[in-house]
């Protein structure tokens, strides 16, 4: 029992290792505003470590009700307690838990700070188009949006 869950704790730390750098990958294309195509694989290889994370977790969870302990924190913390050479691995999982939590913050950041700054863009040509000529303008909808011309569609249909 204390096996498999040592060897759990130590696959979860390396699947934690690996969100971390993809979590770096993702600040990069953050940063690089064209780099679409290393942010979306950034995002799908996170949500696949995420799901692997969880089932790891799942699986904690069943060795930890095997041994007749709490799931989660509580339980790993009770294991530790019991098997002391338990705690090294332990602690080096909660230490990359703090590191990935913190990149991921920073990330969410950096994400507010560009909708905030794509958002403004926006308002800015829309208000200057409005000044320049309001009769080109058209709405997300793709129709103008001078009052009255709501018929009027950019789309193709």
């Amino acid at each position: 029992m204390i096996t498999s869950l040592q060897q759990c704790l130590e696959r979860e730390a390396e699947l934690i290792e690996a969100f971390i750098a993809a979590l770096a990958d993702e600040t990069l294309a953050l940063l690089d505003r064209k780099a679409n195509e290393a942010l979306i694989k950034a995002a799908q290889t996170k949500e696949a470590l995420a799901n692997d994370l969880i089932e790891l977790n799942t699986q904690r969870d069943e060795i930890l009700a095997q041994m007749g302990l709490p799931d989660g924190h509580a339980g790993t913390e009770q294991a530790v307690g019991m098997f002391p050479e338990l705690g090294g691995i332990w602690e080096r999982l909660l230490r990359l838990t703090r590191v990935a939590r913190d990149k991921n913050e920073h990330n969410g950041i950096l994400v507010r700070s560009s909708l905030q700054y794509t958002e403004k863009s926006l308002d800015a040509l829309h208000n200057i188009t409005l000044k320049v000529s309001p009769s080109q303008t058209y709405t997300a909808q793709g129709r103008s949006g001078q009052p009255g011309y709501g018929v009027r569609s950019i789309v193709a249909r």
